[in-house]
């Protein structure tokens, strides 16, 4: 447990100073898993003479009396002036765990410690709390506590899944729970029909207090939940967790902001540790489908009564905008395998009713099924499918592909390393989930029309909408898949001069280097700054241009030549070198017949996020940008002629990389002048200074 839990306490004279860490309550949970209260206890000399015969008494009392026995300690040497002395074991300082079980409501304690010495006696008052035996304290350090209050061995427990295999039995022809043991695809059919088992029992949602952050926060067993039929998400969240546990699953209990939620693994695997608190790493677990979310506070009776798929889809909504608010996560099944013992449970049998596979045709016929949008099922039911198509290689020697990697800038400065939010550029507001249309509407050579964000229909209007981000998800992606429009992040009062600023800069920045600079962004890693804020690095490139604006006419975007957007190698060699991590993906993304396999690929590159322990996450964003930097241009353009490179320096090849000209950059459709047929000097490498460039 970390030292930033406990809480200090000091008290000094003119002989002693001494400091107390404790714990800041009493909680049964940490008791029963041998969790001290006392950290540490350290004791200074602040006079000018050797103390001897040093006494220590610390005790614990509650409005009954004590609630263990003294304990004391001795010094047996004299104290130096200025020195000081420390004590951590505290194991005797222990209250009666039967005391603790049968704790109702929380009561005052004090820490009461006596330093006596010399004749003279120092006294430290150390106020706490002993908390009722069902109450979890809320703090990050203690986040993996919680797994004390699942119970997967009680009977109530047993009793739900029952009811799952009956409904795993009607719709799957077994009502076997055996955990991992024939895939992810039967897990998750297990978790849905977990949750469905408890749906039928009509447990009402109760809400948590309006703050229970650093605060007790009681938690009722799962029997209790399902004998009174009330739970609040966290009595949910856990009760949810005993049943997956119990079902061999690995269950998760999601943290955030005044809420808790559900989950499993979809995979027989384990997170880092029992509790994670790294929120982009949180985000990138649900979006490479490792982790899968549950909402459970629509699991009761009523119009709000949500099936597992719909429960998953909710879920999925805490990670989709809402990232700032999670918190962490437990891992249950590490936690308990880590020496983290669920609390002794007294309950009585509580047996809710079976249900009736020949006539609850409701429960029966719910949804098990993941919905879409969870990547790693969406991976595997499209990885089985095949046809994946071969990525390209260039062929070029070892030295060129060497030449290439110099000209690529890895500071911050690099807007591929670090997006600017403003600038010449326009953000887009894709849909959750419509990326991948998106990216094969421009491959396939659409044009798609960009509309200002507050161009929606008075009926939108009329029912609250002002702009694009306040439409339904599904409403966006019908417009783009069926009208190819897609809002862009500007006003309709500056939409003209926006649109027309970005395809006039465009076309002058072509006119001057023969090189399209425009963009469209697809994807988006966030990472983080040494300041601590966000950056963002795009994921692909594609060649863009902007057409219409007309009259009347909206302007649009369309594919600049025939190219499949390439990945960037800005971002792949900055992560090579800042992390010595190589994502395959990111690297050579996977293909589909249209560009890139959006859903194949950021799946893949969040998974080896996750893999390798990153906190950074994956943003399915896009963008149009002016980006005019040269060592790119260079670098694509080595790659794009490297053969006739070669051919003109075949008598020798120096281990210099070229360096920019100094005037103009080539374009992609124009050969860059350092690779003229007739070089001007007679040196045998590529032009390295301004001593050796061809005219």
């Amino acid at each position: 447990m970390s030292d930033s839990v406990f809480a200090q306490f000091t008290a000094d004279d003119d002989q002693f100073a001494v400091a107390l860490l404790v714990q800041p309550a009493i909680n049964a949970a940490l008791v029963h898993n041998r969790v001290p209260l006392i950290r540490h206890l350290t004791l200074v000399n602040r006079g000018t003479e050797p103390l001897s015969g040093v006494t220590l008494t610390l005790e614990l009392l509650g409005p009954a009396g004590a609630l263990t026995e003294p304990w004391h300690r001795s010094l047996t040497a004299p104290l130096r002036p200025g020195a000081s002395t420390g004590f951590d074991d505290f194991r005797d300082v222990s209250p009666d765990g039967a005391l603790l079980y049968r704790t109702d409501e929380a009561f005052p304690v004090d820490y009461r410690l006596t330093v006596a010495a010399a004749g003279k006696e120092l006294h430290l008052v150390a106020p706490s709390r002993v908390l009722a035996h069902n109450e979890w304290f809320n703090s990050p350090a203690l986040y993996d506590s919680l797994a004390a209050f699942v119970q997967p061995n009680t009977r109530a427990v047993e009793a739900v899944l029952r009811s799952a295999a009956q409904i795993l039995l009607a719709r799957t022809g077994s009502g076997s729970l055996q955990g991992y043991q024939d895939g992810s695809e039967r897990a998750a059919l297990i978790a849905g029909a977990v949750y469905e088992a408890l749906r039928h029992l009509e447990i009402t949602y109760q809400t948590l207090p309006a703050s229970f952050e650093n605060s007790g926060q009681k938690v009722r067993t799962t029997a209790a939940v399902l004998e009174g039929r009330l739970g609040n998400c966290l009595d949910l969240s856990v009760t949810y967790a005993a049943c997956l546990e119990a079902a061999g699953l690995h269950p998760l209990i999601f943290i955030s902001e005044g809420h808790a939620f559900g989950g499993f693994l979809l995979e027989e695997e384990r997170l880092g540790s029992a509790a994670v608190t790294e929120t982009n790493l949180l985000i990138s677990m649900v979006d490479s489908g490792r982790a899968v979310p549950v909402e459970l506070t629509r699991i009761g009776p009523g119009a709000q009564s949500a099936t597992f798929t719909e429960a998953v889809r909710v879920g999925l909504g805490h990670f989709r905008g809402e990232g700032h608010r999670l918190q962490g996560v437990v891992d249950v099944h590490l936690a308990h395998r880590s020496g983290i013992r669920p609390l002794p449970s007294a309950d009585e049998l509580v047996t809710p009713a079976p249900v009736d596979a020949q006539t609850d045709t409701d429960t029966v016929a719910a949804s098990l099924d993941l919905p879409p949008g969870v990547a790693a099922a969406k991976v595997r039911q499209l990885a089985e499918e095949g046809d994946e198509v071969a990525p390209p290689s260039d062929g070029s020697p070892a030295r060129i592909q060497q030449w290439r990697k110099s000209l690529l800038d890895l500071s911050l400065r690099n807007p591929l390393l670090n997006l600017p939010k403003r600038g010449r550029g326009l953000d887009l507001h894709v849909p959750a989930g419509a990326l991948a249309l998106l990216d094969d509407l421009i491959h396939d050579g659409r044009q798609v029309h960009v509309i200002p964000q507050d161009d929606i229909s008075h009926v939108h209007e009329l029912a609250g909408a002002r702009r694009a981000q306040d439409l339904d998800a599904e409403i966006l992606t019908r417009e783009l898949r069926t009208d190819r429009r897609v809002y862009g992040a500007v006003t309709e009062a500056r939409y003209k001069t926006v649109m027309r600023t970005l395809q006039r800069e465009a076309r002058t920045l072509e006119q001057e280097t023969g090189g399209n600079y425009l963009y469209l962004t697809i994807g988006t890693l966030v990472h983080t700054k040494t300041t601590g804020g966000e950056a963002y690095a795009p994921l692909f490139l594609l060649p863009v241009r902007i057409e219409g604006g007309a009259g009347r006419r909206p302007y649009a975007m369309v594919i600049d030549g025939t190219e499949v957007a390439s990945p960037n190698y800005c971002l792949i060699e900055w992560l090579r070198v800042k992390h010595s991590v190589r994502i395959p993906e990111l690297e050579q993304p996977v293909l589909d017949e249209h560009g890139i396999d959006i859903a194949k690929t950021l799946a893949a590159i969040n998974t080896g996020l996750v893999d390798n322990r990153l906190n950074y996450r994956i943003d399915e964003t896009a963008s149009l940008r002016l980006l005019q930097f040269s060592t790119f241009q260079m670098w694509r353009d080595l790659g794009d002629h490297w053969p006739r490179f070669m051919e003109n320096r075949s008598s020798g090849i120096s281990s210099s990389p070229p360096a920019p000209p100094s005037t103009t950059r080539p374009g992609r459709n124009t050969r860059p002048r350092w690779l003229s047929t007739k070089p001007s000097c007679t040196c045998r490498s590529p032009p390295t200074d301004r001593r050796c460039r061809p005219s």
